[in-house]
């Protein structure tokens, strides 16, 4: 069993942050992922992801609506977060197979 924190950051595309979030979850069993929405903010948005052994956020990934889902997804740290500040937090699912989520804590 692998599981580890993992922190998000939601930019929206004038780049401000329109959510952070913080899950606990094992990531590389198959089918489970993290599930994050965020209720503000202008498309497209980029997603960073941080796990707790982790310095800096890595971009994992673009999404035109206001949810991603991160489907243990490695944090491209070539590409990471260079702003400041916090925003909103975001709601977060933890998805144990694709069809069934489960209420965030």
């Amino acid at each position: 069993m692998s599981v580890i924190g993992r922190s998000y950051i939601v930019v929206d595309a004038n780049g401000t942050v329109v959510g952070t979030d913080w899950r606990i979850n094992d990531l590389s069993i198959k089918g489970a992922a993290n599930a994050i929405a965020w209720s503000m903010g202008t498309s497209p948005f980029t997603v960073y992801a941080r796990d707790d052994n982790a310095a800096v956020f890595g971009y994992v990934g673009d999404a035109e609506a206001p949810s991603f889902i991160d489907d243990n997804i490695s944090p491209d740290l070539g590409r990471p977060w260079a702003g400041t500040g916090t925003g909103s937090p975001v709601q977060t699912q933890e998805a144990k197979s694709p069809n069934r989520l489960a209420k965030a804590d």
